[in-house]
């Protein structure tokens, strides 16, 4: 082997540049597919462990518009046949809201509910920080104003609610798997008692909704449910619009953005991995052609044609080990910056 790592060190020496460079871009490859791979592997378990955690049952839906002849009794006719728990929230329920949202607007569904919210023990909206000190007039917001937006605990958030200006100061965030994520179309906000009973009391008959999170028995196909429910509630009121979310689709929602990154890094991995596979035919070829005389002179003094193979193999393997073992260390060292990005999207 001695013979092999000799000529190894003198391909090096001879082809510095062209090493370097190789053992750059193999740096960056193994970085990013690390990365991407993390992403990937990690994302959607821990938003689905996340959702699990809340208890947040198999799916939601939201009804809204028009629920007239929807009381509790009737909803749960509909719901105690096919499920083994169920919780029906009453909320305010306001459509295409346009509301502040990083340096600019977003337009969503923002379902309102006040601090009972807190007590439910199915699909439990978590607070992740909040200030206590703050005892009037406050809401809490989703997590992902908190990430994606500058909105801190403290600020005034102002937004319309039907041309009506509400200016709150901002108490808190929540944790929701539902109703948390732009990609869903809606977020929650949840306000302190004494303003919800003013909204209630303004925008009861057009505005009232609620949201029913359910567990379903085993066996019971979730798709067929939910059009099931549709329909019987369409028959009671055909003016109730009625939207419904699986529990698997709402995280498939929360990591869409994170997982459409993944796939950008790999693919930018996968260009600089044929980059360095065309080096390297190029330097191999370049290496015969500018060395068979010596190749010659190496035979003759004992080199075998299997020396000078491993001899090259030693020398980029050497540097595939080394540009790994670096890019998987820089993967480490960047995740939390990584980890930032992927939780502002989530």
């Amino acid at each position: 082997m001695s013979k092999e790592m000799m000529l190894a060190r003198s391909h090096f020496r001879k082809n510095r540049g062209t090493s370097v460079g190789l053992l750059l871009l193999m740096i960056l490859a193994g970085m990013l597919l690390t990365v991407s791979l993390f992403i990937i592997f990690d994302v959607y378990p821990t938003a689905k462990n996340e959702g699990l955690r809340l208890n947040a049952g198999d799916g939601n839906f939201r009804l809204s518009m028009n629920i007239e002849g929807l009381d509790d009794d009737v909803l749960k006719d509909l719901l105690e046949k096919d499920t083994v728990d169920y919780e029906i929230r009453r909320v305010l329920d306001y459509m295409t809201v346009s509301v502040p949202f990083g340096d600019g607007e977003i337009t969503e569904d923002i379902v309102i509910s006040d601090s009972s919210v807190f007590s439910s023990e199915l699909n439990r909206i978590e607070i992740v920080t909040e200030d206590k000190g703050i005892t009037s007039d406050y809401l809490y917001l989703p997590y992902q104003f908190y990430t994606t937006s500058s909105v801190k605990t403290g600020d005034t958030y102002t937004f319309s609610l039907k041309g009506i200006t509400m200016s709150l100061t901002v108490r808190g965030f929540i944790n929701a798997t539902y109703n948390g994520c732009n990609n869903q179309g809606s977020y929650m906000f949840v306000t302190d008692d004494g303003i919800y009973r003013e909204l209630w009391e303004r925008d009861l008959d057009s505005n009232a909704g609620m949201s029913i999170t359910y567990k379903l028995k085993e066996g019971v196909d979730n798709g067929s449910f939910r059009i099931g429910f549709a329909d019987a509630v369409k028959e009671l009121n055909r003016q109730t619009q009625v939207k419904s979310v699986t529990f698997d689709s709402a995280i498939r929602l929360r990591t869409f953005m994170s997982l459409i990154i993944a796939a950008s890094i790999i693919v930018v991995a996968s260009i600089v991995l044929i980059v360095i596979v065309l080096m390297l035919a190029n330097a191999i070829t370049n290496y015969i052609r500018e060395n068979m005389k010596t190749i010659g002179a190496l035979k003759a003094i004992g080199y075998t044609g299997n020396n000078i193979r491993n001899s090259l193999l030693i020398l980029f393997l050497t540097l595939a080990a080394i540009g790994a073992a670096v890019g998987i260390t820089a993967a480490y060292i960047a995740m939390p910056g990584v980890a930032g990005i992927v939780l502002a999207q989530m």
